[in-house]
């Protein structure tokens, strides 16, 4: 599950429109839309979401940014939403790493991607040669 389809699980748990989602956040619907979906969220706009829907950050943390845990909501009684959410410093470095660690693994795995991508293309100009040589040599025959 992708951060985006995270976010998506967690609105309908907790019965929010992605419209009230997109307007709190202020980010953008085509980001979660046809092709903008395909591309992650920057860093400062998962900041902005878990500024907005603090029930992400501290035990959520690690299921919302790297899709490992599992959610655990609280009940809407229980749910007290600090008036001005704020991130300390050491919450905002541990979630800086979290997310300079994510992109890591998606910057190796577009790598990884690339490589192959490359090496098909070359495979596929190799067997373009063959098939070329052969209908040469059966042109001959």
């Amino acid at each position: 599950m992708t951060i985006k389809e995270r976010i998506f699980y967690y609105l309908e748990k907790k019965n929010i429109k992605k419209e009230a989602f997109y307007k709190k956040t202020e980010l953008p619907a085509s980001s979660f839309k046809g092709e903008g979906f395909k591309y992650d969220l920057g860093i400062t706009k998962i900041v902005r979401i878990l500024q907005e829907y603090p029930e992400l950050d501290h035990e959520n943390l690690q299921w919302f940014i790297k899709g490992e845990g599992e959610l655990k909501l609280k009940d809407h009684e229980d749910e007290k939403k600090p008036e001005n959410p704020q991130i300390d410093n050491r919450e905002f470095e541990k979630i800086i790493d979290l997310l300079l660690n994510l992109f890591a693994q998606n910057n190796a795995a577009d790598k990884n991607f690339l490589f192959l991508q490359n090496q098909i293309k070359n495979q596929s100009l190799k067997i373009d040669e063959i098939l070329a040589s052969m209908q040469q040599k059966a042109q001959k025959v």
